[in-house]
């Protein structure tokens, strides 16, 4: 199996044909949210692609390709301390290997 993922930091859409004119014309911005692409490929398997957005991001009620759906948008979560092998918030002191789920009272 095999996984690429790609962060996309909000973007136009491409200027140089026609596209670009049609949201001009309707008042609409140029402007694409930022987000997390993902490609999923296994042999045997047909490949899986898709993406999330930040909840937190700009542009989400204004795509201009209207590609922005309410389940694609998530809480986005920094670890960055688990790449430096420290600990950091919601992690207990010690703990080594992936950071557990929070646990709510209804689970």
């Amino acid at each position: 199996m095999r996984n690429r993922l790609r962060v996309l930091g909000c973007t136009p859409i491409p200027r140089d044909g026609p596209v670009d004119r049609m949201p001009g014309a309707t008042g609409r911005q140029l402007w694409r949210p930022a987000l997390i692409h993902s490609k999923v490929d296994a042999p045997g398997y047909r490949s899986l692609t898709t993406h999330i957005h930040d909840e937190d991001g700009d542009h989400l009620d204004s795509d201009t390709a209207f590609a922005v759906k309410p389940s694609a948008v998530r809480t986005f979560i920094s670890r960055t301390h688990l790449l430096h092998g420290s600990d950091g918030p919601g992690r207990p002191s010690g703990v080594d290997g992936p950071c557990p789920r929070p646990t709510t009272a209804s689970s």
